[in-house]
């Protein structure tokens, strides 16, 4: 073969070898320019996009939803009083048939307004501490009460929203012992109030572990009015002796 031959069969075989770096780099870049393209990047299931699309094409563009260990949070800042209502049924609704969802917590909140009540659990991180967790329950209850029929353990009111939360919170602190500890004012007789403040933490316990809490981990117990937080006769020290409180534990 003459030289002027191999020179040109080199010349070709570097032209195809820089061809093909080239072609191999524009193909890195187009993969990279892939990957950033995500504007949503979470660890939720592909479905919650959708969920959120379909949930933006009526009106509800502000929600968020985020889901983990089978508890989905619906989360954001609405614009007014009926679209925080409207907004959140609309998700809950959705979620509910999703066979992935066992649990839907309101973490929604209107604009300019308090924080919604499944905000401590949006914040609990993957796998929280002892100290995180009764943060939560804490962070929970913080102004909020869990409402029963008077002289009764019957839950009265709409306490569900309220009661989901602290079940989502039990779930994510599944690695912990909780107290369910019921209390009672002042008024009437020890016996009665000790009764009566262990049938409430049974019911609360109960509504837990009916969302899917593990029975093991809850331990429900009532101290009567052997623990008030406020000695005064007054209706308004009633009503804050009147609680449920939850406390954490190592198991």
């Amino acid at each position: 073969m003459s030289d002027r031959r191999k020179r040109r069969i080199r010349a070709i075989g570097a032209g195809i070898g820089v061809g093909a770096a080239v072609t191999s780099a524009l193909f890195v870049l187009a993969l990279i320019g892939l990957s950033g393209a995500t504007t949503h990047a979470d660890n939720n299931p592909p479905w919650v996009k959708t969920l959120r699309n379909s949930l933006a094409q009526r009106g509800f563009d502000w929600i968020d939803i985020d889901v983990a260990d089978r508890v989905a949070t619906v989360s954001g800042q609405a614009p007014d009083v009926d679209s925080l209502q409207y907004g959140f049924d609309a998700a809950e609704q959705a979620l509910g048939r999703e066979p992935e969802v066992s649990l839907v917590v309101d973490a929604t909140h209107l604009e300019g307004g308090p924080a919604g009540v499944g905000a401590a659990l949006q914040a609990l991180g993957a796998a929280p501490d002892l100290a995180a967790c009764q943060q939560a329950f804490t962070a929970t209850l913080d102004g909020r009460s869990i409402n029963f029929t008077p002289g009764s353990a019957a839950l009265d009111g709409d306490n569900r929203r309220l009661l989901d939360t602290l079940a989502g919170v039990a779930l994510r602190c599944h690695a912990f012992r909780v107290e369910i500890a019921g209390h009672t004012d002042l008024s009437g007789s020890a016996q009665r109030n000790q009764m009566l403040s262990e049938a409430r933490a049974g019911t609360v316990r109960d509504y837990l572990v009916g969302k899917g809490v593990m029975e093991g981990s809850l331990t429900a117990a009532g101290y009567g009015s052997t623990r008030p937080v406020d000695l005064a006769r007054t209706p308004e020290a009633d009503a804050r002796n009147r609680r449920i409180e939850f406390t954490v534990a190592a198991i």
